[in-house]
């Protein structure tokens, strides 16, 4: 809502999540709007009256029947946020540093005057605050004297701001529902389509496991309601997460816990144990498909890449291969690479419905290149530079070579250099440029390459 810039500042972060989560539940109607003036209603454990004036653009009264003088309430930022949306007050020229004022409170002459001249409103409320609602029944003559006669004492005022402070903080969420359990579920198409790993919260209710699974609606202060403590400690992560998308994504780590939310790779490990413990964590194929496919968090080693050369058949040419292996309990264990459903360089695998985790980068890579080809072949007079190219990749698999093409790691220290040139000409005659480099035995690579080793098969 950039039009809405100038009052964001007057709202308290709750006030701002609730307003919004109002809209979306389609709680607020525009009842009337002018070049000056919004009337709107809030249903909202109850029916609230919002009232806005645009005094100048500089000043804005507001008034609510809620009657919260602390801050303006989240019904006030409910109806500007659908006013603005239906582009009911795009008009308004309002500066940014503009002042947003509860007429009822302010205790000065400007509210009055502002609230006095106002058009009679086209709609009544039993919840109206009585002051505004007189004030704009009676003839212009008589409206000053009823507003000072409904003038609420400074101190009064003053105690029933406390009062509000301490009823917000009072204020307990509404409990989860016991019989109602929440599904975790990854959503492997994006994973696949390279846009991360984006997972969606689903509920249903344990005694109808065959009904409509939906979204989760969870306000973030529901999440200390919940029965099981596996629940409360993933969705306290999950609420700090990234919403996935959606005109409302923005908002949701204010208010709400995001039911579609992409996972960064470093809570990979901290949060699937957490997922699993619950029972609840699955995994579906598309995000079309109703089938949900079960997961466990698999505790063990992280899988390793493994390329391994060897002679073909024929000993004509070395085949190189590959495949994810480690190593549990002194015992090795393979996997081949069309195991895997899912393989991602952030650090996960899934495969036969476990989710375990991975270790390197450009894992992905290899098995898009020798999944499809059963091995890759290589002429015999070529294995030395085979052993060459696979030495100096940026991310040096591990390698299992036939006992020809063996070789020894040998760590070298390395002697820095520097080159040092004077620009020819350009913008800046005076310009020194530099090249640092390392000397590895004779063989020199520059400090910006990429290159993890070198091979001498001298």
């Amino acid at each position: 809502m950039k039009n809405l810039e100038w009052a964001k500042q007057s709202f308290s972060p709750r006030s701002l999540g609730m307003g919004r989560v109002l809209v979306v539940r389609r709680a607020v109607k525009i009842e009337s709007a002018t070049a000056s003036e919004l009337f709107a209603s809030v249903r909202n454990e109850g029916s609230f009256s919002v009232h806005i004036v645009r005094d100048s653009p500089k000043r804005v009264f507001y008034s609510c029947s809620c009657a919260r003088p602390l801050q303006p309430c989240d019904h006030v930022y409910a109806a500007l946020v659908q006013a603005e949306m239906s582009g009911q007050i795009t008009n308004w020229e309002i500066d940014e540093g503009a002042s947003l004022a509860n007429a009822e409170f302010e205790d000065t002459e400007a509210s009055d005057e502002v609230f006095g001249r106002v058009s009679k409103s086209p709609w009544r409320s039993i919840n109206e605050p009585k002051h505004i609602s007189a004030t704009l029944a009676s003839p212009p003559s008589q409206q000053k004297k009823l507003r000072a006669e409904s003038r609420t004492p400074e101190w009064k005022t003053a105690l029933k701001r406390l009062s509000h402070a301490f009823r917000d903080d009072l204020e307990q969420p509404a409990v989860w529902p016991p019989n109602r359990e929440i599904l975790y579920v990854v959503d492997l198409e994006s994973a696949m389509e390279d846009r991360g790993l984006t997972m969606e919260l689903k509920v249903r209710d344990q005694n109808a496991r065959s009904g409509k699974i939906r979204s989760l609606e969870l306000m973030r202060s529901q999440i200390s309601t919940l029965q099981e403590a596996a629940d409360r400690n993933a969705l306290a992560m999950i609420a700090g997460t990234r919403a996935d998308g959606g005109y409302f994504s923005g908002y949701y780590s204010n208010a709400t816990v995001p039911s579609r939310f992409s996972l960064e790779d470093a809570i990979h490990e901290a949060i699937f144990p957490l997922l699993s413990a619950t029972g609840r964590l699955f995994f579906r194929m598309d995000r079309k498909s109703k089938e949900l496919f079960p997961l466990t968090w698999d505790g063990g080693p992280a899988w390793e890449l493994g390329i391994a050369v060897d002679l073909s058949a024929g000993k004509r040419n070395y085949v190189l291969t590959g495949n994810l292996f480690r190593v549990v309990d002194g015992v090795r264990q393979d996997m081949n690479f069309d195991d895997p459903i899912l393989i991602m360089d952030g650090g996960i695998l899934i495969a036969d419905s476990t989710i375990a985790r991975l270790n390197g980068k450009g894992v992905s890579d290899w098995v898009r290149l020798l999944r499809s080809r059963e091995g890759m072949r290589i002429p015999l007079e070529s294995g030395d530079e085979l052993v060459k190219e696979l030495v100096s990749l940026p991310r040096r698999p591990n390698l299992v070579l036939p006992e020809e093409l063996a070789f020894e790691n040998v760590a070298v220290s390395p002697r820095a250099h520097l080159k040092l040139k004077q620009s020819s000409g350009g913008y800046n005659p005076d310009r020194v440029d530099g090249w640092l480099s390392f000397d590895y035995s004779g063989h020199l690579f520059s400090a910006a390459g990429s290159q993890s080793g070198h091979y001498d098969g001298a």
